[in-house]
């Protein structure tokens, strides 16, 4: 499964980046220490790679996610391949850009994050 999701996404064109803003490097660096980053929880125990494993094609293969302490969600992770390519975020699609989802799911996130 992994092996034909990473190949389908590997065959979509490259996403188009903006010559304004920041290196390419320095964005992607500056994203994969923030995926990473636990202290974005709210108590410093969960990342986002927590729920979205690259190893599971950014999945956490769970039918529900847990959030903070084991705290069940009432949602799955969805992959984030080619996420580049989204113009709305999460199940309801109803958020545009992270920033906008401050508070959205208290199991993740910290107070003022985002």
């Amino acid at each position: 499964m992994l092996a034909a999701a990473l190949a389908w996404a590997m065959s979509c064109p490259a996403p188009a980046l903006s010559l304004a803003e920041p290196a390419p490097a320095m964005r992607i660096e500056l994203g994969r220490r923030l995926f990473n980053d636990s202290a974005l929880s709210r108590d410093g125990s969960v990342s986002c790679a927590s729920c979205h494993d690259p190893k599971r094609a950014f999945t956490d293969g769970k039918a529900v996610s847990t959030g903070i302490g084991g705290a069940p969600g009432t949602r799955n992770a969805p992959s984030l391949l080619n996420i580049a390519y989204a113009t709305s975020l999460f199940w309801e699609r109803s958020l545009r850009s992270m920033p906008l989802a401050q508070g959205d799911n208290d199991l993740y996130q910290a107070p003022g994050s985002f």
